[in-house]
């Protein structure tokens, strides 16, 4: 586990301190932008996360077997779920709202008060979504026999109860449906900008070889 425990403590004391900048920097910011917006929801959504998962990421390695601490298993890993699915989402807002901007540029663009409504109803959904994880994780029981002498270990895993059912694959097809349709979206946003950036600039192109030819004429 000391791989693991030093890449855990190498995140924990450089994503602490430059997301604890980045908010600082962007919430007393003067002229406040969309982009200022999404990057502090980002940076902020990333310090909660690392803030309070991390830590109990540490406890569970130095303990992995006599890590008996549901109702804190339970609520790091929705913190964790929670807060990966703001940044999830929050991406795949930056991609419509940049995609809006350079695709659709008479459409209206994104005001302050939409930018933070819409932020509000990331916030809202991704917490939702990650409810599932106060049903899934908790303690797991653990038993080890050797020479009919028997261990009992307990970690932050999925609960007992949860192990021999039909929910965990429900969980897998969520969380695997749920990162597909965030790659889509994400996938065709870009592509598409891509698309009439490279068109923009062919047409720039051909734009400056006419006038050099108008003007050698």
């Amino acid at each position: 586990m000391l791989p693991s425990l030093v890449l855990v403590c190498v995140l924990l004391l450089l994503e602490v301190p430059e997301n604890v900048l980045a908010v600082l920097v962007y919430a007393f910011k003067i002229n406040q932008s969309i982009s200022s917006y999404f990057i502090m929801t980002l940076a902020t959504s990333d310090l909660i996360n690392c803030a309070i998962s991390l830590p109990v990421e540490t406890a569970l390695i130095l303990n992995f077997w006599s890590f008996d601490w549901p109702i804190l298993c339970t609520f790091s890993r929705y913190i964790s779920a929670a807060m990966n699915n703001t940044s999830s989402f929050t991406l795949a807002a930056i991609a419509v709202e940049r995609f809006r901007s350079i695709c659709l540029p008479l459409k209206r663009k994104f005001s302050n008060l939409r930018a933070k409504v819409t932020f509000a109803v990331i916030e809202l959904i991704a917490s939702c979504s990650a409810i599932r994880m106060t049903i899934c994780y908790g303690s797991f029981t653990h038993y080890q026999t050797v020479q009919n002498v028997t261990a009992v270990g307990k970690t932050c895993l999925v609960y007992d109860a949860v192990v021999q059912t039909d929910y965990l694959i429900i969980v897998l097809i969520y969380h695997f449906t749920g990162h597909l349709l965030v790659f889509l979206i994400l996938a065709i946003l870009y592509a598409c900008i891509a698309y009439r950036l490279i068109k923009g600039i062919e047409f720039v192109n051909n734009k400056n070889s006419q006038l050099q030819r108008q003007g050698s004429q």
